[in-house]
């Protein structure tokens, strides 16, 4: 681990500027732009369906406008997000050899861009489609990297299926990655802020019924008194219910060896809430050499008056950094 540094694999994802992209001053490609220029990172990960017309096959004008970007800052792309997408309508879906036909494609745009991975949904892929991928994936040398996030604690279904799954196909080109939101310590200022906007009158006995029970006890808490809530709050319940957990990282030991990629996901600065520290010393002794990338969700909270994704993100880095020179 001794030339695993830093900057070599600090990067950031162009979803924590969503919105400054949906206010639609500035364009996504310029936005990347103006990340390289300030210095916040060279490596970036680039949202598909965000920053593509018609993703994964947009216009060969898009891709050699990236592609000069880069070349211009001498930066590189870390992982494309991908999806396997199903239903092309509400009522419409699509078969499974379509699915296969589309992650093939992700794959040969993620390989065209040098990118490293394509980051896709856990449940995503079924064995029998991973199979027909996997090996294109090998091809191409690029990473299938299904993300465990939110509440899919080490024993949660969703986790071991998906681990299971790795398992099975077995190649080297279809691995896991972290999202730090496994991991969260406390509930969101931000978010907690938002409950209390929207009228809710127990935002501190609701905050701290999450921290201290399982998913399951704080489900059984919560749901059958959502009626009591006002309105807006049934907009808040997958990113309670969901979004964030609260396991260790030393009760991954069955996953670690198949973690390629890390997302460091905050929702606000506030050190203790993800303990970031505790990830990167668990990462380090596992010989981790992956990268680590900001993530900022604030913003679905945060307007831009309030926060500009820049300046969360420059601040992430700092605190993140002084935890990896600490962990190392």
């Amino acid at each position: 681990m001794s030339n695993y540094k830093f900057n070599d694999y600090w990067a950031v994802t162009m979803f924590s500027f969503t919105n400054e992209i949906l206010d639609g001053r500035t364009s996504a490609l310029d936005l990347i732009d103006q990340v390289l220029s300030r210095g916040i990172t060279k490596h970036i990960e680039v949202d598909g369906p965000m920053h593509f017309r018609n993703f994964p096959n947009p216009p060969a004008s898009e891709i050699a406008d990236l592609k000069a970007l880069l070349a211009k800052h001498g930066a590189g792309i870390s992982l494309i997000g991908g999806a396997a997408d199903r239903a092309i309508s509400a009522s419409r879906l699509v078969d499974s050899a379509t699915v296969v036909a589309s992650v093939k494609q992700q794959l040969a745009l993620a390989a065209d861009l040098g990118a490293f991975g394509l980051r896709l949904m856990v449940g995503g892929l079924t064995l029998a489609e991973l199979q027909e991928v996997a090996p294109v994936a090998e091809a191409l040398n690029v990473k299938i990297l299904f993300e465990l996030h939110g509440v899919m604690s080490p024993e949660s279904k969703l986790a071991r299926d998906c681990l299971q799954l790795v398992k099975d196909v077995n190649s080297t080109h279809v691995r896991l990655m972290f999202d730090s939101s496994l991991f969260m310590t406390e509930m969101p200022l931000v978010l907690k802020t938002a409950l209390g906007k929207v009228g809710v009158p127990n935002v501190d006995e609701l905050t701290d019924k999450w921290a201290n029970s399982t998913l399951e006890e704080f489900r059984g808490w919560l749901l059958p008194q959502v009626e009591i809530y006002p309105p807006k709050f049934k907009s808040m319940l997958p990113t309670l219910l969901s979004r964030i957990g609260h396991a260790k990282p030393t009760e991954y030991d069955d996953y670690i060896e198949y973690i390629e990629s890390v997302h460091l996901k905050y929702w606000d600065i506030h050190e203790d809430q993800t303990p970031t520290r505790e990830l990167l010393e668990y990462l380090d002794q596992h010989n981790y050499d992956g990268y680590l990338t900001s993530e900022w969700g604030g913003h679905e909270w945060d307007s831009l008056k309030d926060n500009s994704a820049f300046t969360q993100t420059e601040t992430h880095k700092e605190l993140v950094e002084r935890s990896f020179n600490l962990a190392h």
